[in-house]
């Protein structure tokens, strides 16, 4: 049964349609119900929307939720966005993760509050990373968005959250990063592989503000970028 759900939303038919929710209400087995509601949103079909939606909210087994919050990505469709901003406050921080996700794939505006809101208040670093990415994948609709990345940059100091904030901060362009992103290249314990990435953004906006500091970078004999290197990506 999870082979022939894996294929069936595969091939996208919708024909298969109601076989799967057929399968989904008699088989309580975690992986095929899995499988099954992955293959719901990879056939495209609107009509399974609604069910996606009640399998986040109501199933007990949280592994489900997660793959019903991924397959409402898949189909893409905007009467997700609410009940996905709902699931930013569900007690389980995978599901939050998911749907924190989920809205940075889904081009809507009205997840961009809640999101930022997320990004601030959520006890669970994973869930504000999650946060923090889709609000940079939404950035052009973000009001204030390089202000916004300036002062997250000031909160937060771990590599797993400056890492896409001093990345975005060199692709946007804007000035204003420059004086921010130099404090965070000088700082002595900074993360290394964060102070490279630092380095490349200033590279990227060509201020002679930067020479200083990159010159200091580059005779730092204590900056060992290459050993940590490897540990930059996230998860």
């Amino acid at each position: 049964r999870r082979a022939a759900s894996a294929s069936l939303g595969n091939i996208g038919d919708p024909r298969a349609i109601d076989p799967l929710i057929q399968v989904l209400k008699e088989d309580d087995r975690k992986d095929v119900r899995e499988e099954v509601v992955l293959a719901l949103g990879k056939i495209r079909d609107h009509r399974t929307v609604d069910l996606l939606i009640q399998i986040m909210r109501e199933n007990p087994n949280i592994d489900v939720r997660c793959t019903a919050i991924k397959a409402l990505e898949v189909l893409g469709d905007t009467r997700a966005v609410n009940p996905l901003i709902q699931a930013l406050k569900d007690e389980n921080k995978d599901v939050r993760f998911k749907a924190a996700s989920a809205l940075g794939e889904l081009k809507d505006k009205r997840s961009i509050k809640p999101l930022i809101q997320a990004l601030k208040e959520d006890k669970s670093e994973v869930v504000r990373r999650s946060a923090l990415d889709s609000i940079i994948n939404k950035r052009n609709h973000v009001t204030n968005y390089v202000d916004l990345l300036i002062s997250l940059l000031k909160e937060h100091n771990s590599r797993i959250m400056r890492q896409p904030i001093v990345e975005s901060l060199g692709e946007v362009g804007d000035l204003r990063a420059v004086n921010p992103l130099i404090d965070v290249l000088r700082t002595k314990n900074q993360d290394a592989g964060v102070r490279h990435l630092t380095a490349e953004a200033l590279g990227k906006l060509k201020d002679p503000r930067a020479v200083d500091s990159l010159i200091e970078a580059l005779l730092d004999k204590t900056w060992k970028v290459e050993s940590s290197w490897g540990d930059i990506s996230y998860m």
